[in-house]
């Protein structure tokens, strides 16, 4: 994150981790940025709207087939996409509701839920199969850096940022914090 940080406030070429590239290794290495970024956004938006899918099928307690899996899945990504032809402001407001839809909850548990907590209960679901402490650790590293994709993406839309000299660097840090 810091790294990203640094380079918004180095390179004032817009695009982000592509501009970077661009400034730094020329066309060829704005192409492999750009193409190797968009291969796991394409990866990785797939993955959130099928862990979408299969939270809501959990949540209201439906079992779905394959294809209607495939189908949700689907619809998903078209309404994400409609979402972002509005441009950033409409998606910073969408953002907005989310992660406020996202942080009172999770608030509201950690204090709340307090009053419910059983230390053998977190115990035993920390590592249920059993394994080594460090293969457990090894096992879960993959699944939390896997929160910190999309910190990049502050750095992708500076243009579309007021002061983002100042601004994106925050953001960046910030949403890594």
């Amino acid at each position: 994150a810091y790294v990203f940080a640094k380079c918004g406030r180095f390179s004032k070429r817009d695009g982000g981790m592509n501009g970077y590239a661009s400034y730094a290794f020329g066309k060829s290495g704005a192409f492999m940025a750009g193409w190797t970024y968009g291969l796991s956004l394409l990866i990785a938006n797939i993955a959130i709207a099928i862990t979408c899918v299969g939270y809501g099928s959990a949540f209201f307690e439906v079992t779905l087939s394959p294809v209607e899996t495939c189908l949700y899945t689907i619809a998903i990504l078209w309404i994400c996409t409609f979402a972002n032809f509005g441009g950033a402001k409409i998606t910073g407001q969408i953002g907005t509701f989310t992660v406020w839809g996202v942080i009172l909850p999770v608030c509201s548990l950690g204090i709340v839920g307090w009053f419910w907590f059983n230390p053998t209960m977190y115990i035993e679901a920390w590592n249920p199969h059993s394994l080594p402490f460090g293969e457990a650790v090894s096992a879960s590293i993959a699944m939390t850096l896997w929160a910190f994709l999309g910190l990049e993406s502050a750095c992708a839309n500076s243009e579309a940022v007021e002061n983002p000299e100042k601004n994106v660097p925050i953001a960046v840090l910030g949403g890594t914090l």
